[in-house]
């Protein structure tokens, strides 16, 4: 038996030299040991002399040799390396790995030449894989215990393969042993990470095996386990884990069979709940970034499932959104925590007074923002938004400090769309209390008004003039005794503002047109009726306003005299006028895009892409597991809890019956 390496020859040879190493020795000292210990150090130390050649080439003795038993696991073990560089007892649990610990590079070389003969696609591994996946992926994973000084790269780099060549068995010798969970601890490395996804989001050749993993992660509580690792108060592991967990829920929503552990998390409230607990928490272990990663891991389950499609640059066309199927049940649970939330950012305004001024390129803030203010902000608009009932179970100090932020930080857009959005629900819902708490107890209009004529440069004027012209637009459509037109009738400041802000709504209007000044002159030229800015416009469509005709406006403020006259194409309708709350459409939150689309594109509608394809999917999904319950092989991985499994699997059908 021969195992040959070849090496470089000297610099400006053209020609490779070949060594070649005759292992015929260590073979026949390893068949003449009885002793099955020594036995074992001398299979060992002939894979270690294997590894030792430059460029180790696996020939067919050789596969026959990683045939015997035992002699995979043996190779394996140079990728994990235990007990070569003892760890230290209390290591912090996110100190990253060294790549090479030890001064000698053998061990690492060795490991490198082992991940070579799994990625070399000259080298066909599957008959030395075989039956024998579980030890084998076990002794790869001893590469996450405490004393192993392993490359998580090559270990990466390895499972890939592995994924690739067997599915199935890699699978389900992962979660049957539960080893995939021994990586959670280790998602501060980037390729721990990189395993976990491949893992989660493996391709399988039947849909049948993807039914059988996906319930088996169901069975084995994933999301506790998740969970768990990120609502531990003081784990300093909890924002890596929660990062992990964000990516895993991006990369599952394109995977058709994904819909299985999401309708499972909402049948889990106890994950949501945890998150929402360890934002509110006044635990002193739990630091800021654990809050901020449980903010944004509720961010982006809430936000997400809202989208019924999303584009992705792996794909060519927009993917339907599988977690869009439990929107509704998410918000329908998190709508008990809306108070909790608002409670922790008044808490945040009362607290944070004592923060260093920051200076940035042309402007200056008490305080910054931060990312985690920044996502509860977010959760909150869009519980309201979807439903707006929540308004009445806000305390009222919240429109105080909403309204405050929105002034203070003048320069913050992300927060000014986000605060937009919550103040449209309120004007649409005509919800008094919290329209007293905003213009009236906190002066919010006033001081809005008073920051605009300030003329401060900076992108808060434009979300003045859109907050300004809803509040002139329903109030417009309202009777007179409604809170918001009394209100406005009697505020000396907003009546001297009108004229102000029909003005410059028009040179918004003429920058966006192209309308010149000799256009505006002539009143018979068509353009004119594209500065209209009142019911029944483009403009006030592109704010929410659907009707095409309205009673006289409530001001007193000159308007330029313009005919009556009908656009080319467009067919002019008398429609009535609402008098209700409910005159704005619900779907208005992208403003900028809607208004460009109206006035630009002469109000032509946008073509919505219809989520056909999502519907269709759900009645796969369906269809599939009532055939796998006819061949029943979604029974044939099987765990200690299979009972318990049975019934979640029984119910699972039941909820995908009442999602449609």
């Amino acid at each position: 038996m021969q195992f040959y390496s070849d090496y470089s020859s000297d610099e400006g040879g053209d020609e490779d030299e070949f060594e070649i190493w005759n292992p015929n020795d260590l073979i026949a000292q390893i068949q003449s040991t009885e002793d099955s210990q020594q036995k074992q150090i001398l299979k060992r130390e002939l894979i270690e002399k294997f590894l030792d050649q430059q460029r180790p080439i696996l020939t067919s003795k050789m596969r026959d040799f990683l045939l015997e038993p035992g002699m995979i696991e043996i190779l394996f073990g140079f990728v994990s390396r235990l007990d070569e560089v003892p760890q230290q007892e209390n290591a912090h649990p996110t100190k990253k790995r060294e790549l090479n610990p030890s001064d000698n590079e053998d061990p690492v070389r060795r490991s490198f030449n082992v991940m070579g003969l799994f990625i070399d696609p000259m080298n066909d591994l599957d008959d030395v894989l075989g039956e024998r996946m579980e030890p084998l992926v076990r002794e790869l994973f001893n590469v996450f215990l405490p004393n192993s000084s392993g490359n998580f790269y090559h270990a990466n780099k390895i499972m890939e393969q592995l994924l690739l060549k067997a599915p199935v068995e890699t699978t389900q010798a992962l979660v049957s042993t539960n080893l995939l969970w021994r990586a959670l601890d280790y998602t501060h490395e980037a390729p721990v990470v990189d395993i976990l996804i491949e893992a989660f989001c493996c391709s399988f050749p039947k849909q049948s095996d993807i039914i059988t993993f996906y319930k088996s992660l169901v069975e084995a509580k994933m999301f506790d386990r998740i969970g768990e690792k990120i609502c531990t108060p003081g784990n300093p592991l909890s924002p890596h884990v929660a990062e992990f967990f964000i990516r895993l829920i991006e990369k599952l929503s394109s995977f058709e069979m994904s819909g299985i552990l999401f309708i499972n998390l909402c049948r889990m409230p106890a994950f949501i709940d945890s998150l929402f607990k360890l934002i509110t928490s006044e635990d002193p272990k739990v630091f800021l970034a654990q809050r901020q990663a449980a903010a944004s891991v509720l961010r982006e389950l809430l936000i997400r499932s809202g989208e019924k499609m999303f584009e992705h640059p792996e794909f060519a066309r927009p993917m339907p959104n599988m977690l869009s199927a439990v929107h509704d049940k998410l918000h329908d649970h998190a709508k008990g925590h809306i108070a909790s939330v608002a409670s922790v950012l008044i808490h945040m305004d009362a607290t944070q007074r004592r923060d260093k001024e920051i200076l940035y390129s042309a402007y200056t803030v008490k305080r910054p923002f931060g990312m985690y203010r920044f996502a509860l902000v977010e959760i909150l608009s869009d519980l309201i938004v979807c439903q707006p009932a929540l308004l009445a179970n806000l305390p009222t100090a919240i429109w105080k400090v909403l309204s405050g932020w929105f002034l203070e930080y003048r320069q913050n857009n992300l927060y000014h769309i986000q605060f937009y959005k919550i103040f449209q629900v309120v004007v649409r819902e005509n919800n008094e209390e919290a329209l007293k708490q905003l213009l009236q107890d906190s002066r919010f209009l006033s001081k809005m008004i008073e920051q605009y004529r300030s003329q401060d440069l900076s992108c808060l004027r434009g979300f003045v003039i859109l907050i300004a012209n809803t509040l002139r637009l329903t109030a417009d459509l309202q009777p007179s005794a409604a809170y918001l037109k009394r209100f406005l009738v009697s505020h000396s400041t907003w009546k001297d503002f009108l004229p102000v802000l029909r003005e410059d709504t028009e040179v918004q209007l003429r920058r966006y047109n192209d309308i010149t000044p000799e256009m505006i002159e002539d009143e018979d030229d068509q353009g004119m009726d594209d500065l209209d800015i009142d019911i029944g416009s483009a403009y006030a469509k592109s704010l929410g306003f659907e009707e095409e005709s309205a009673p006289s406006p409530s001001t007193d403020a000159p308007k330029k005299k313009k005919k009556n006259k009908k656009r080319r194409g467009k067919k002019v309708t008398n429609a009535s006028v609402p008098t209700g709350p409910n005159m704005m459409s619900p779907h208005h939150t992208t403003v900028g895009e809607r208004l460009l689309e109206n006035i630009e594109q002469k109000e032509e509608s946008k073509e919505v892409p219809s989520d056909a394809s999502n519907t269709e999917w759900w009645q796969s999904l369906k269809s599939d597991l009532a055939a796998e319950d006819e061949k029943k092989t979604v029974h044939d991985v099987k765990t200690e809890g299979s009972a318990q499994g049975d019934e979640w699997w029984g119910s699972l059908k039941q909820e995908l019956e009442a999602i449609q």
